[in-house]
């Protein structure tokens, strides 16, 4: 499966959310991610999201592929965080050769780094897994009218909807192209350490480049031919407005923002 890009229909309510709300959702994860660094009150967020991916139907496998792509990335943070956030509680320490720099002799991992790097790894997945909330239960083109209603330029949205699809479409080239690899026998992409199978996917970056460059070239051909951007004033089959449902959930969603941040900054005890 490919990664918080494709859409899956169904008829939930977050389906059924204007993108705009479904966006000020997103944003309003984002902001109390990086407002807080206590891992309980980033557990809870990263709970919520959890929530809304299985009530919406995003499929089991596509919250694995995330897992599975996101762990190197998340271990990686964690032991940067660990080793080199400052802190006073030791947990562990080794003492190393005087002559390497930044530590001293003494490399340790700390209590407060310990924490830190827990919070770090937390706001990550919250951060990757808010967007798909967006994306995987709305159609391009309402995306596309949302983001024109909402100001945005008519270009500025265009491109950010196609850039989406073109996602989309070169992550299917690379699963093609991995399939046929596994069919000839190969098995770097799914045996080996980590650095082995990063060098299996070295080979695949010179075809899927190409791959999107046909596609760019293809695109430009097409929208040339509609006669892009000739006119300023434009007209779309299908019109995002916003119902009392959408007011509701986004009033909603500013109430509990605001709840959020006043508990997270201290000025609330719950």
């Amino acid at each position: 499966m490919g990664l918080s890009i494709h859409y899956y229909p169904g008829d939930t309510l977050i389906h059924r959310l204007d993108p705009r709300v479904k966006i000020a959702l997103a944003a309003s994860f984002f902001l109390l991610a990086f407002l807080t660094s206590d891992p309980m009150k980033l557990s809870f967020l990263l709970a919520a999201i959890l929530i809304i991916w299985f009530y919406a139907r995003i499929p089991i496998s596509e919250l694995g592929f995330f897992m599975k792509a996101l762990v190197p990335i998340a271990l990686f943070t964690f032991l940067i965080q660990l080793l080199f956030f400052p802190g006073k509680t030791d947990i562990i320490s080794v003492e190393i050769p005087r002559w390497i720099p930044y530590f001293g002799g003494v490399i340790a991992a700390t209590q407060e780094g310990l924490v830190n790097g827990i919070s770090m790894v937390l706001r990550l997945l919250i951060v990757i897994m808010a967007m798909p909330i967006v994306t995987m239960t709305t159609r391009l083109e309402r995306l596309l009218n949302s983001l024109i209603k909402s100001g945005l330029s008519y270009e500025l949205a265009f491109t950010l909807t196609t850039s989406i699809n073109l996602l989309s479409i070169l992550q299917a080239n690379v699963e093609e192209v991995m399939e046929a690899q596994r069919v000839r026998g190969f098995r770097g992409f799914d045996e080996g350490g980590i650095l082995e199978r990063i060098r299996s996917y070295v080979p695949l970056i010179i075809p899927v480049i190409m791959e999107g460059f046909m596609i760019a070239r293809q695109m430009e051909i097409a929208m040339k031919s509609r006669a892009f951007g000739a006119k300023e004033e434009r007209t779309f089959l299908i019109e995002v407005r916003m119902s009392m449902t959408d007011w509701i959930v986004l009033f909603s969603i500013m109430v509990l923002t605001l709840i959020s941040l006043a508990y997270f900054l201290g000025f609330i005890a719950l």
